[in-house]
Parts: C-alpha cells; sequence; structure tokens
C-alpha cells in the first residue's frame, strides 16, 4: 500500500524480522523502520512516481538482502537535516561496516574523530531513521556482547547471523573488531 505523506511517499513492506514502513521523497529514502501496522499508512492513496520507484528498489533491495543475494544497499537515502553532524558521521560511517563484520562502539567512535565517544555513537544509533540499510546492528559493544537495538537484541542478533550465515561463516569471532 502507497501513500503520500509530508516527506513523500510510504509503504509497508514485510520482512522477516516485521512490518517495515519505508518512507521516500523524489529523491531517496528518508526513512525505514519497524511498524505496527496500516495504521501509519492513513493519507491520500497517491504517489508520485519518482518516489514509488524509490519504494520499488527499496522493497526489491529488501528481498534481496534477506534472502542472503544483496550484501550493499545501493539505494539513495538522505539523512535528515534536523539530527546532528556527529550523528550524521556515525550513520556514514556505519555504511562502511562491511557485510558479515561488526565493529564496537568504542572503534567506531575513535572512526569519527571522538576517541571517548562510545556512548555518545550508541545514542546516536538509537536515533538511526533508516534501519538495516544504515546497518548499525552492525555495531556491538567491545566485549563481544550484540548490545542494544531499536528493533530490539533478538532482531539484531538475528540481523548479524542473517550476514554471518550467507557468508558461509561458522563463528563471528574473526571478524570482531579490537577494542
Amino acid at each position: 500500500m502507497n501513500v503520500d505523506s509530508p516527506i513523500g511517499a510510504r509503504r509497508l513492506i514485510a520482512s522477516p524480522i516485521g512490518l517495515l514502513l519505508a518512507e521516500a521523497d523524489e529523491r531517496a529514502l528518508v526513512s525505514l523502520r519497524l511498524t505496527g501496522g496500516s495504521g501509519e499508512m492513513d493519507g491520500p492513496k497517491h504517489a508520485s512516481a519518482s518516489a514509488e520507484k524509490i519504494l520499488d528498489r527499496v522493497e526489491a533491495e529488501l528481498d534481496a538482502y534477506f534472502s542472503g543475494s544483496l550484501q550493499r544497499f545501493s539505494v539513495p537515502i538522505v539523512l535528515p537535516k534536523k539530527e546532528s553532524d556527529f550523528s550524521k558521521r556515525v550513520w556514514r560511517k556505519t555504511m562502511e561496516i562491511p557485510y558479515g563484520s561488526v565493529c564496537s562502539y568504542a572503534r567506531l567512535a575513535r572512526m569519527v574523530g571522538t576517541p571517548k565517544g562510545a556512548r555518545a555513537v550508541g545514542s546516536a544509533l538509537r536515533r538511526n531513521p533508516i534501519l538495516v540499510v544504515v546497518p548499525c546492528h552492525r555495531v556491538i559493544s567491545a566485549t563481544g556482547d550484540a548490545g542494544e537495538y531499536l528493533a530490539g537484541r533478538d532482531i539484531k542478533q538475528w540481523l548479524l547471523r542473517l550476514e554471518s550465515d550467507s557468508l558461509g561463516c561458522l563463528s563471528r569471532a574473526s571478524s570482531r573488531t579490537s577494542k
């Protein structure tokens, strides 16, 4: 089901982790999050052709990702202007973590130029507006614990297993980063 929203078009997408709500403008994906259902879809029943093409692409890429055949998303995204530059740096750097790999919050903090900012990195990741595509599930604690995830710890662990299994890995231990 597609509808217009103040930012563009919306679509509900069924996935193995639950029902996802994708929002796109005419240029890019602007939001992807878990949702409770179709109540969030109220509004006019038309969307621009450009936004619909973005949503078609998002849906196809998510299907490929969840089937294990897509390792890197190519759909264009736009990060929210209202968020801090720090959060945007964290999200962009998170997109550089390879499929099937993990990075610690502390290491990601160093990578974005804030060596003592592991908690700030965690806070930015909790506000990630584009789940899965901006793969915050690949960021774990320095001890190897999965840590928290906006969509829940079980889903984070499921996504990490999906990527590990798709690569034929027996364990993620070899891909963990140092403290």
